[in-house]
């Protein structure tokens, strides 16, 4: 027998298809005690048992010690107020209640009393007049500091500057330059009569 001969028998029972087995509930046909779909973790085996608190050997240490670091389940118990350090007093029945305390005053806004503005602007015109010479002595005595002589040119002598004397050429345009312009300054004065 070949390989091919029992192909055939291995396709008549078809594979299992995505989707092929599945049955629905007609939703139309759903009554009231029927459910459509099972409670979310229906068929989940731990969904309804109640588990305990584990302890801490069947905690990984490495976690147990995280954790514990993290939250501390000792200050998650219930607040409990806190005594008073001494005990009340006893009171028979003849003394009668406890006196009540005296109530306390209501309180009462006092307006704060406003300055006056004279003797503000006073303080604040001193103030400035003192802050002008207290900044104007200082620069007097920046401008001293800068005014002195420097230590290490003390021996050394300016020299003179020569002034360089104007070559031929220069002094030809400079009178021309100047002949131009008193030409169209007379120009302009005759345009203006």
């Amino acid at each position: 027998m070949s390989a091919l001969s029992d192909r055939p028998r291995k396709l008549e029972t078809a594979p299992f298809l995505n989707g092929y087995k599945n049955v629905y509930d007609s939703f139309a046909q759903v009554d009231g005690t029927q459910q459509p779909y099972p409670t979310n973790g229906g068929s989940n085996v731990y969904a309804q048992v109640a588990h305990g608190d584990i302890a801490n050997k069947e905690v990984r240490p490495d976690v147990y010690v995280t954790v514990h670091k993290m939250i501390n389940p000792v200050s998650l118990g219930r607040f409990a107020e806190p005594r008073p350090s001494a005990a009340p007093a006893d009171r028979t029945w003849d003394q009668g209640p406890k006196p009540k305390p005296a109530p306390e005053p209501e309180f009462k806004f006092i307006k704060p009393e406003e300055p006056d503005e004279e003797v503000l602007k006073a303080k604040k015109v001193k103030t400035a007049k003192a802050n002008k010479e207290k900044a104007k002595k200082e620069k007097e005595e920046k401008d001293e500091e800068a005014a002195k002589p420097d230590e290490e040119a003390a021996g050394v002598v300016p020299e003179k500057k020569e002034t360089k004397k104007p070559t031929e050429e220069e002094e030809k345009t400079a009178e021309l330059d100047k002949k131009e312009a008193d030409k169209a300054a007379e120009e302009a004065e005759k345009k203006e009569k």
